[in-house]
């Protein structure tokens, strides 16, 4: 079918007009061939394995007399009654500690031997007379040679109903492992045969990102600015703003939240204030024509300000503030909602949702080195790095969410459960993050004002009520040339950031950074060595790639 009916929603149970085109698209996103290949060389490695074991010890239990053997055997035995779920974290660790995570090696050591085959084979060898082994035996035939000659080839049933065995209980296609990077080339070391990221080039990335978002109906000029947006997000090391978002983003189309080909629109404007509607289109392009609204204003007055109503996710805030610094001006961006089940963060002392992350992201320009950008959500941590988080497998550091319960976790997935992330300061100093959320909420929400029908601002998914809630997107442009030599400005910031990296580091520190010298240094490195992708999040946009028929693809050497 069609890309266009394949983001149709609801989707149709049957295609208008099937085309054999699709399986190729599939075949291209997803190296299912390669997949099934990894699936089956683990499963044949484990038969293989738990063959040779348990031949060996059924041998040993079935002939040979030694001190406790039934009591081993018993032992044997009762490995089968331990549920899996018991020795995945052992198993885990112990090939984490011998070096042995992402390899072959560590989806078959652990599997083989079982206890299965050990009891299967000797019951049936001591089918067999004792009488043919003690006879072989005396014509000098030793127990490796009674083993393979004589007792492997009258026993082929019993070891091809195990083999079979084995091989089902083994097989689990398809496998993401990936074929291990060619000797003297470009690699990502040792341990990423079993890839549990792949890496890609930013151009790439960024033009599988303007052809979604054209596939979704976006205009072209809409669909660049969402694709460098997103990709910059992601070579600015900020992977929860970056290519991830497109599985929230096509799940908002789907719901009938996001309107791709929507332009943001003047709805109310004086000399140095704006009010914008995004209409409910893509939030990163809003934000910048806002963004640019207010640079002009500001140049022309000194100061401006823009308020935006119906946006959606506006990506990450630094992209705007670094915008206003680089043309010389003193930007301040922010986003929030507040109200009774609002977003993903509790307040300070509370147990349920009622606030975003609500972050602030503030830009200043410096005479001779890169401008100040602070960038960072109100709560203890981003939802997009809990995001980030689920999709690697990681635990997260405590004290950064709540389960629906209220009570501390580690487990990512909990958020997502009825869960909440907890204020900037934690259960010490929360009311310091409690304020300066409600404050981006409350100002945010002067987009708010006339507004009939209100959305959320992109902080969370729209609420079937609004309620009693605010919600907003807010930006302030100032010139420091409104308030004197701007060049004289400039040169002071500098001094200032030039003594503060001069403050001697403290224990465990490299050195004292100026905010936004961490996202450069990324964006020098990913630059040049590549974008990280989690495979959970490779796998789902190579979902959104056959759906819309665009191709998603690693770049040149990779």
């Amino acid at each position: 079918m069609s890309a266009q009916e394949l983001s149709r929603y609801p989707p149709a149970l049957l295609p208008s007009s099937p085309r054999l085109s699709s399986f190729a698209d599939v075949l291209r996103a997803i190296p299912l061939a390669r997949q099934y290949l990894n699936s089956a060389i683990v499963a044949i490695a484990v038969t293989a394995g738990q063959l040779a074991t348990a031949t060996l010890s059924a041998y040993a239990f079935a002939f040979l007399r030694v001190p406790f053997r039934n009591v081993v055997f018993g032992v044997f035995l009762a490995t089968m009654m331990i549920p899996w779920e018991a020795v995945i974290i052992p198993n885990y660790l112990l090939m984490s500690q011998s070096g042995l995570l992402n390899t072959y090696p560590a989806l078959v050591l652990p599997f083989l031997a079982a206890g299965f085959g050990t009891f299967l084979l000797p019951q049936f060898f001591l089918s067999f007379p004792r009488d043919l082994y003690e006879a072989a035996l005396v014509d000098g035939c030793g127990h490796l040679r009674f083993l393979w000659t004589i007792l492997v080839p009258l026993s082929r049933p019993a070891l091809a109903s195990l083999g079979i065995y084995a091989f089902l209980q083994t097989w689990n296609p398809p496998s993401g492992l990936q074929p291990p990077p060619p000797r003297g080339g470009r690699g990502r070391g040792h341990n990423d045969l079993v890839s549990e990221t792949i890496v890609a080039d930013a151009g790439a990335l960024q033009e599988f990102s303007a052809a979604v978002a054209g596939a979704m109906g976006a205009p072209d000029d809409v669909a660049a600015e969402v694709a460098r947006h997103l990709v910059s997000a992601n070579l600015s090391g900020h992977d929860s703003h970056g290519v991830l978002r497109w599985t929230q983003y096509v799940g908002e189309l789907d719901r009938g939240e996001l309107f791709p080909a929507a332009r943001p629109r003047l709805v109310h404007e004086a000399p140095v204030v704006a009010v914008f509607d995004a209409g409910r289109g893509f939030g990163q392009h809003s934000t910048m024509v806002a963004t640019e609204w207010t640079m002009g204003r500001a140049r022309e007055h000194g100061i401006a300000a823009a308020a935006i109503r119906h946006s959606m996710h506006i990506g990450r805030l630094g992209e705007y503030t670094e915008r206003m610094a680089a043309d010389g001006m003193v930007g301040l961006v922010t986003v929030g909602a507040a109200g009774s089940g609002s977003g993903a963060v509790a307040p300070f002392g509370g147990a349920a949702r009622f606030l975003g992350t609500n972050p602030w992201s503030m830009g200043v320009p410096a005479a001779g080195r890169p401008p100040v950008i602070y960038d960072a959500a109100t709560s203890t941590v981003a939802e997009g790095k809990v995001r980030l988080a689920r999709a690697r497998g990681d635990q997260l550091a405590p004290g950064l969410i709540r389960d629906a319960a209220g009570q501390p976790t580690v487990d990512p997935v909990q958020l997502y459960e009825g869960g909440s992330l907890t204020v900037m300061g934690g259960d010490v100093a929360g009311h310091k993050g409690h304020g300066l959320s409600l404050a981006s909420a409350l100002i945010g929400g002067l987009a708010m004002i006339g507004d009939p029908d209100p959305t959320p601002a992109g902080t969370m998914r729209r609420p079937e009520t609004w309620g009693e809630r605010l919600a907003g997107v807010f930006l302030v442009a100032i010139d420091p040339a409104a308030f004197g030599r701007a060049s004289d400005y400039e040169e002071a910031v500098a001094g200032v950031l030039d003594g503060l990296t001069s403050v001697p580091p403290a224990p465990g520190f490299e050195a004292v950074q100026v905010p936004g010298d961490p996202e450069r240094r990324s964006r020098d490195h990913r630059a040049r060595d590549g974008v990280p992708v989690p495979d959970a999040t490779w796998s789902d946009l190579s979902a959104i790639a056959v759906r819309f028929g665009v191709e998603l693809r690693k770049g040149p050497d990779r």
